[in-house]
């Protein structure tokens, strides 16, 4: 165990900012680790409620995934506690963070779920843009001292699980009546099948 703990701690060197690292990319780390998340709740919003039944279904199935894993991931994080690496003195972080439980990473299982939804859903084009945004979300996490490697894995391995539970196992009970509030504008998105 300490071995695993040794690398993950070796990457997350390689990866965290140091005094050296130059101002414009500290500044870019940190646009990533705290705003490139609000792009998802920000399409959500569009999904619902300009989007027609399949996008609405596709982004019921984010939230419902999102809210079961933040449960989880709270859980987790009471259970198995592990500070940040800030708060354990590896690093000073380049974000204000609340000195909560590190593992797994909030970030890292949002965007995993966003992601994968919306492949199953069969919208990829978008898809990919939240994959990028993703990984440099990710990336930013460590880069700014409030995530170890491990934590980001973590959050990959718990949102990927939840979200193919919730969109295999879950969606198809949703009533259909549900994709119809507030109201569904005719001819938009792609319609379920009845």
């Amino acid at each position: 165990m300490a071995f695993l703990e040794n690398i993950d701690i070796l990457i997350f060197n390689f990866f965290a900012a140091t005094p050296q690292t130059p101002t414009l990319i500290a500044y870019l780390g940190i646009v990533c680790a705290k705003f490139l998340i609000y792009f998802i709740p920000f399409h959500l919003i569009i999904l619902w409620f300009l989007g027609g039944r399949g996008e609405r279904q596709a982004a019921l199935s984010i939230v419902i995934s999102v809210a079961v894993a933040l449960l989880l991931s709270f859980i987790i994080g009471q259970l198995c506690y592990r500070p940040r690496p800030f708060v354990a003195g590896i690093v000073k972080a380049l974000i204000e963070h609340k000195e909560n439980a590190s593992f797994p990473s909030n970030h890292a299982l949002i965007f995993t779920i966003y992601v994968f939804s919306l492949y199953w859903y069969r919208y990829k084009q978008v898809a990919r843009i939240g994959l990028v945004l993703g990984l440099l979300t990710c990336w930013g996490r460590v880069f700014t001292g409030v995530h170890y490697p491990s934590d980001i894995f973590g959050g990959i391995v718990l949102g990927l699980v939840i979200s193919v539970i919730v969109a295999r196992f879950l969606m198809p009970f949703v009533p259909k009546f549900i994709y119809e509030l507030p109201y569904s504008p005719k001819g938009r998105g792609t319609d379920l099948q009845a």
